[in-house]
């Protein structure tokens, strides 16, 4: 995408070595405030490496709903989780929690999220996961959810969220 694109993607790299120490979720969430300090769009998204786009228009499906909804900071879609053994199951996202039950009943996916530059200044310093992350963003305002399919979560035995995915979250 970047040589396709050169004015619209670009990519960095962060030394291993220097985070190795810390926390597998701790050190993930310092790669993507890295990225969010480099980005220059108006909206902005995560995409981990063990995430697909399902659909070729999740982002522009998104975009279109900000720019048309503009008391809304962020929308965000469902999800389906793939196993290694071809299990998967779709996960329906819940944004219009309220704040005061949202981390008694969080069944949400970063990438799920399309969300306003402006909600970036609020929240930089404020998440250290990616719940943490999605709880910045929705005490920052209204988020509005999108009820499609729009990618997939690879669930991998030996993944950070492995341990998270026993405990029956995703169950």
């Amino acid at each position: 995408y970047k040589r396709r694109y050169p004015e619209i993607f670009s990519y960095f790299v962060v030394e291993r070595s220097n985070l190795s120490q810390m926390i597998p979720s701790l050190r993930v969430s310092n790669v993507i405030k890295a990225g969010f300090q480099r980005a220059r769009g108006s909206y902005l998204m995560v995409l981990s490496a063990d995430d697909v786009l399902i659909r070729d228009d999740k982002l522009q499906s998104q975009v279109d709903f900000l720019e048309g909804n503009k008391k809304f900071v962020a929308c965000c879609t469902d999800f389906e989780l793939f196993w290694p053994d071809g299990q998967h199951r779709k996960i329906t996202m819940r944004a219009s929690l309220s704040r005061l039950s949202f981390w008694a009943t969080q069944h949400m996916h970063i990438s799920c999220f399309v969300f306003r530059r402006e909600v970036l200044q609020s929240m930089l310093e404020r998440f250290c996961d990616d719940t943490g992350m999605i709880f910045s963003i929705m005490v920052t305002g209204k988020c509005s959810h999108l009820p499609v399919v729009a990618f997939g979560y690879r669930q991998r035995d030996k993944s950070i969220m492995a341990s998270t995915d026993s405990l029956g979250l995703y169950v």
